[in-house]
């Protein structure tokens, strides 16, 4: 039996959603449901107007059955399954977020075979040290997580994805690793990131989402100390 204190999520979950708005552009929280998926939590997190981010089938299904809408689930993770993605399709999701360009031509094919377009995202590393254990970081330069911006391959990617048919090209996400305590670690990514959009508008790629993953570090042990995240998100 698991008990969840209902009234704390509800309030974590609003701190995140008033803190991280903007007069320049819109903003959108969304729930990793790998942190958690069951049901009764999905639909909470959706009735206060979180997305959904999903990565497998089992989630998917779990954030349909939460009466999650399609069209604000977000199918990520590594390794797809070519029924994963049909499901994904089958079930109205619009955005899927690709871990490497072997995903988005079997993702294109997908597509086109049922003549829907989809919204796409590539997972891109910014080579940042998140200062986390070894085990959970996903940015360093050697990682297999995302493609490299410095050394290149993120932008010939994404340039290609451009070319595939019924994709849309419409952004870029990152995930440094998790349990970070360093907000720095958070200010350096984005700025890679923000630099990196330039330069793929000037290549002439339209970026206009970009996905700042997430990984906020939390209390578990007397030494852990989280920074503030709602003044963080501001």
């Amino acid at each position: 039996l698991y008990v969840y204190d209902e009234a704390l999520l509800k309030s974590t979950a609003l701190s995140f959603l008033n803190a991280f708005q903007s007069n320049v552009f819109k903003t959108k929280i969304i729930y990793a449901s790998k942190a958690s998926s069951f049901i009764a939590l999905l639909h909470l997190y959706q009735t206060l107007g979180l997305a959904v981010d999903v990565v497998s089938e089992g989630e998917l299904y779990t954030a349909l059955k939460a009466g999650v809408s399609p069209e604000n689930i977000v199918f990520h993770g590594n390794n797809k399954l070519d029924e994963e993605l049909m499901m994904a399709i089958d079930s109205g999701v619009t955005t899927i977020v690709l871990d490497n360009f072997d995903e988005a031509k079997r993702l294109s094919r997908i597509s086109e075979a049922k003549n829907k377009v989809i919204s796409v995202l590539l997972r891109v590393n910014p080579g940042v040290e998140a200062h986390t254990h070894d085990y959970i970081k996903t940015a360093t330069s050697d990682s297999k997580f995302g493609l490299g911006i410095k050394n290149g391959v993120a932008l010939e990617y994404l340039k290609a994805i451009h070319q595939l048919p019924f994709l849309q090209l419409k952004g870029i996400h990152s995930h440094i690793g998790s349990q970070i305590f360093s907000s720095q670690s958070f200010i350096e990514a984005s700025k890679i990131l923000l630099d990196f959009v330039e330069t793929c508008k000037e290549n002439g790629l339209d970026i206009s989402i970009l996905n700042l993953g997430g990984g906020f570090g939390v209390y578990y042990t007397e030494e852990d100390s989280p920074f503030d995240i709602p003044e963080f998100l501001k």
